[in-house]
């Protein structure tokens, strides 16, 4: 494409990546395929892609969540905010889908039921302004949002279970876990470390980079 690519899953040999010319390709040795037809896939930029089992997901700026059996598009949502962020459980057939207006969605796959929206009691919204990024933490999932808080949810109650607040409004722009650890970088540059099973959820240090922290990566060891 000649387009951006803005976002990339990698399973086994495969690599999947999205596109700004809403279009996702697939990549294996030398074969090369588009998941995209003028009925089938987005209408907007792919935001997020992910495998799962044999097939992949993929998010777009137009709302949808499609699921990609070889070239052919199973819609499994569609609303009317641009979609932001895309994961997968990897100890459950679960994937959570978040937007711009603050809603994040877990939805599973064996079935394609929509298990809970995250609830925070605002409006129905799962936080007060659009979430930047997110991450899987055993049975928790961490938001982190455009007016700088970090919110942390409980996967099986979809109830809130904590809120990290920076000292400053800057953009939550990445989020990890390590064991009892929650890692937050921000637009402004900062660095935040939270132990998550302290009350008072202040951070427990602080770092700062030179620019924009736009991704963290958190190593575990493998649960099997």
């Amino acid at each position: 494409s000649d387009r951006p690519l803005l976002c990339v899953s990698v399973s086994g040999e495969e690599v999947v990546v999205g596109s700004a010319d809403h279009a996702c390709y697939a990549f294996k040795g030398q074969s090369k395929r588009q998941l995209y037809s003028k009925t089938q896939g987005h209408a907007e930029w792919v935001t997020g892609v992910i495998h799962f089992q044999n097939d992949v997901l993929s998010a777009g700026m137009d709302g949808k969540l499609c699921r990609w059996k070889g070239r052919r598009c199973d819609e499994l949502l569609a609303c009317g905010a641009s979609l932001s962020v895309l994961l997968v459980d990897r100890r459950e057939p679960v994937a959570l889908s978040a937007d711009y207006e603050g809603v994040a969605r877990l939805r599973r796959l064996t079935d394609n039921v929509e298990v809970a929206p995250l609830a925070n009691a605002q409006r129905g919204r799962t936080a007060a302004a659009p979430i930047l990024c997110a991450c899987w933490h055993d049975h928790h999932v961490l938001c982190g949002d455009r007016d700088g808080r970090a919110t942390l949810y409980r996967a099986d109650t979809a109830s809130v279970d904590g809120v990290f607040e920076q000292s400053s409004n800057a953009h939550v722009t990445a989020v990890a876990a390590l064991d009892e650890t929650f890692v937050t970088g921000a637009a402004d540059g900062h660095l935040r470390m939270w132990d998550s099973r302290t009350t008072t959820r202040r951070s427990t240090g602080v770092h700062r980079a030179e620019g924009p922290i736009n991704g963290l990566c958190g190593f575990e060891e493998d649960a099997n």
